[in-house]
């Protein structure tokens, strides 16, 4: 609450602050008149921005993460500050009121966050995690997640649910592994642990005594179980964390996301959980189509005085074409034909075949790099959408080549294609350009199984940001 405050206030001080700028230090009442009838509405807008950058999560990440949510907020408050007060026919605020509060409250807000976040990594610092898992699978997880700046949790072992020799033994109740008393709640000593990649791997059932801090280190505020890791040995982790008040993270399987938004209801007298199916709901297929087509309309009709530039820098920058088609896998795992800008040299697969880009691809062309940075190359798939072949939001449209590769290699791959590949989606936004494709899947299954309007209207508002900024997008999706 206290830093929402803050934001509000830090940005109507900057309007305020441009109005006396303006009219050289003085506020002339028909003009502060016009100002107030605005702010409710950039008040409410103001909030929503944030809320919708995430700037409420004060768990300590990257400066430049905030940083680059606060400049996207101020920016897209600034476009739609002029809309609302032409609407309202607040026309004595002037343009030029608006642009210099942009400046203004973007170094203003930068000024308040950056104590804000400096504050918080001060008070909080990065949470200690314990990884749990089988063997190869939480070493590969726990390694991943040692980068407390990205990710706010520091590693400090590795326990696994089994061994070389093959499970280990069940304790006989969590209540008992947690009592001093018993012999599976011991210390453990040097001996019990190997090391893998700077952190301790210990079995499974040295879980308590690491609870208890009694392994060399503080007792972890976290535990992450991977996702392949068997149900009880899940329920198990579970309970040892409710009893010690740790906070369990479990890194969902496919069959865990499949069964998501579970209802009760009952067969005769039997209590039973319903799971309805993946994909858009029926009753909401027609607004997402609405949805589509206006965005889509809009996008147009705002970027169509780009496309000569764009056509233009590409002409120029390499032969070839300026645009470029491609075979992608839509709906239902039909074939439909992809429009983009061309970005790379043509012919670019000519002598390989079908090549995954890379992030520092060499067939990219200097044009090519700054047009995909902006997402501009992507820009003619406006009439992909517009034509019903994909959304504004869903999966990441996919070519038939690797599509078939990843059906034989993922389980539960083919379910994503119970969505429209979109412009943006939720794995475009919460993933790095070269994750594994396993983990994008995760995503793709929790979007299909969590659709809502209101979670597509986010996803573009993040999408904006991740264009204005040109920066790697990497949102972490609430529950």
């Amino acid at each position: 609450m206290a830093v929402a405050l803050g934001d509000l206030a830090t940005i109507h001080a900057g309007f305020l602050t441009a109005f006396v700028l303006r009219f050289h230090g003085t506020l002339p009442v028909a003009n502060f008149k016009a100002y107030l009838r605005s702010a409710p509405g950039l008040t409410l807008l103001a909030l929503v921005l944030l809320l919708s950058y995430g700037l409420y999560d004060l768990r300590p990440r990257s400066w430049r993460t905030a940083a680059s949510g606060v400049v996207a907020a101020v920016t897209l408050l600034t476009a739609f500050g002029m809309a609302l007060s032409f609407v309202l026919r607040a026309f004595a605020v002037p343009r030029s009121v608006f642009l210099l509060a942009w400046v203004l409250n973007i170094l203003l807000l930068l000024a308040w966050r950056n104590g804000v976040w400096r504050l918080a990594v001060r008070s909080w610092g990065p949470e200690g995690a314990v990884v749990v898992g089988p063997a190869g699978e939480a070493e590969e997880f726990a390694q991943r997640f040692s980068a407390p700046r990205r990710t706010g949790y520091q590693v400090t072992a590795v326990t696994l649910t089994e061994s070389r020799e093959g499970p280990l033994p069940w304790f006989p109740d969590a209540a008992a592994a947690l009592d001093e008393d018993e012999g599976v709640g011991r210390p453990v000593d040097a001996a019990g642990f190997r090391a893998s990649g700077g952190l301790p791997v210990y079995p499974l059932a040295a879980l308590p005594a690491l609870l208890r801090g009694e392994a060399g280190g503080p007792p972890p505020d976290v535990l992450v179980v991977t996702p392949s890791t068997a149900g009880e040995d899940k329920a198990r982790v579970a309970a040892l964390a409710a009893l010690a008040g740790a906070r369990l993270l479990i890194v969902p399987s496919y069959r865990d996301l499949l069964v998501l938004d579970t209802r009760m209801t009952q067969i005769d007298d039997t209590l039973a959980f319903e799971v309805g199916p993946s994909g858009i709901p029926a009753h909401l297929a027609w607004a997402k189509r609405l949805m589509d087509i206006g965005f889509a309309l809009a996008g147009l009709a705002l970027t169509l005085p780009l496309y000569p530039l764009v056509a233009a820098a590409v002409a120029l920058s390499s032969p070839g074409p300026v645009f470029y088609r491609q075979a992608r896998v839509g709906l239902g795992g039909r074939v439909y034909t992809m429009w983009k800008f061309r970005t790379m040299v043509a012919d670019a697969e000519a002598a390989t075949g079908a090549v995954l880009a890379k992030a520092d691809d060499p067939r990219v062309t200097p044009v090519g790099r700054v047009l995909r940075r902006f997402r501009l190359d992507e820009l003619p798939q406006l009439l992909n959408v517009l034509a019903g072949s994909m959304s504004v939001v869903g999966p990441r449209p996919e070519r038939p080549e690797f599509a078939r590769e990843y059906a034989r290699m993922v389980p539960y791959y083919e379910h994503r294609h119970h969505l429209k590949p979109g412009l943006t989606g939720l794995a475009q936004l919460s993933v790095r350009y070269d994750t594994p494709v396993e983990e994008k899947l995760r995503y793709d299954l929790l979007y299909a199984k969590r659709y809502s309007l209101l979670l597509d209207l986010r996803i573009i508002f993040l999408t904006a940001k991740v264009v204005l900024m040109g920066e790697e997008a990497h949102w972490t999706p609430e529950s």
